[in-house]
């Protein structure tokens, strides 16, 4: 399980030919990992749940969209190596440095993840999942206004 954690992200997607932005809320503690996904202007597009047991999308902007996919997504990239290679199972492997994360099956590369630093949660990593041709660039946003440029705080 990865540590208690809440953060609020901009998520910059580009899959195939498209790209587009959301921002991710996402909260993780004991009970399990709230995910939701907004517009930039706001609006939710997206909220999805574990429950440590069970994956459900409480919104989702396509039925054919798996919870569970984009869950275990999220938790390949934020939760410890050690939990992460625990669910791979024998078929995949897991290689961590602390600032990059590849898990491969055989020769042949299912995801990598770069972080800019180690500390959970990441403020800023880039995933690329070259069969899906997706990569996804992640960084969190400030925590208050005092930290945003040209904002009186």
């Amino acid at each position: 399980m990865a540590p208690v954690f809440e953060t609020q992200q901009q998520v910059d997607i580009s899959f195939k030919d498209k790209h587009e932005s959301m921002i991710a809320s996402i909260e993780n503690d004991a009970a399990g990992l709230d995910f939701v996904g907004l517009t930039l202007f706001g609006q939710k597009i997206m909220h999805l749940r574990y429950d440590n047991q069970q994956a459900s999308a409480l919104l989702s902007p396509d039925k054919r969209l798996d919870p569970a996919l984009m869950l275990a997504l999220l938790q390949l990239a934020l939760w410890p190596a050690d939990s992460v290679r625990t669910g791979l199972g024998t078929s995949m492997e897991l290689e961590d440095s602390g600032t990059y994360r590849r898990i491969s099956s055989g020769n042949k590369l299912l995801m990598d993840i770069r972080y800019a630093d180690p500390a959970t949660p990441y403020h800023q990593l880039d995933i690329a999942v070259p069969a899906a041709s997706m990569t996804l660039s992640i960084n969190s946003l400030p925590e208050d206004t005092s930290q945003v440029p040209g904002v009186d705080p």
